[in-house]
């Protein structure tokens, strides 16, 4: 697996965070979040995208692509199709928006190739995304399965009967009833992942937004997954 976080783990731009990260030989990835997609941050990213490039070398880039997808999102694939590796996408909750959805990623897909990850964030409009785009690969998001009360392995060995390909991990717990909370290595979803996770040759990405909190499930995941490799060795 290759361990990574998203780029604001510590207040301050891109760059600001990946030069705090590049001293982290636990941060194998990067995830360029690209949740809002505005006039200032397309400036902050042009003022930044050469140093962001400096760093292909030391870190494995990922993006997060805005929350619902637009034509004039072009703009940040056009900028960082050649430094991140694989893009991230939320499907649209409406019922709408679902076809226009499907024909703009497939235009994508088709230019910039197999390398948009469809991720749930609520399991109907996953679902519904999911029928209209049945050999997109998925990033499995397993902190928003907790928050709809799922089991995440239950969710994974589904997906995968059904001939679906993972290809990302997202992890991050629940705190006080919200996701994108800290968690150990103890916790209940995390053990029974980590024999997954201890042979899985993609991203999981740790995404929460602190760093201490990040270091600490980076370790946590690390732990779980070294633990479990030598019982799916033994199988």
């Amino acid at each position: 697996m290759i361990l990574s976080v998203p780029s604001y783990v510590v207040p301050g731009t891109y760059a600001e965070n990946l030069r705090f990260l590049a001293d982290k030989p636990e941060v194998e990835g990067v995830e360029l979040l690209f949740y809002l997609w505005d006039a200032e941050v397309e400036d902050l990213l042009d003022r930044e995208l050469a140093e962001i490039r400096s760093y292909s070398d030391r870190f494995r880039f990922t993006a997060h692509l805005p929350d619902r997808i637009r034509p004039e999102h072009r703009a940040v694939l056009d900028r960082i199709a050649d430094t991140a590796r694989s893009f991230v996408v939320h499907p649209p909750a409406d019922l709408d928006g679902i076809e226009p959805f499907a024909y703009l990623l497939g235009h994508w897909r088709d230019e910039f190739g197999d390398r948009f990850f469809l991720e749930n964030l609520r399991t109907a409009p996953f679902e519904r995304a999911r029928g209209s785009l049945p050999d997109i690969p998925l990033c499995v998001d397993v902190g928003h399965i907790l928050a709809e009360g799922g089991d995440p392995s239950d969710r994974i060995v589904r997906l995968e009967s059904e001939g679906c390909r993972i290809e990302e991990f997202h992890l991050h717990g629940l705190a006080e009833g919200r996701d994108h909370g800290p968690f150990g290595d103890q916790a209940p979803w995390l053990q029974d992942l980590a024999p997954r996770l201890a042979g899985f040759p993609g991203v999981v990405e740790i995404e929460l937004f602190d760093w201490e909190q990040a270091r600490s499930a980076l370790a946590a995941v690390r732990k779980a997954a070294d633990a479990a490799e030598p019982a799916k060795e033994s199988r």
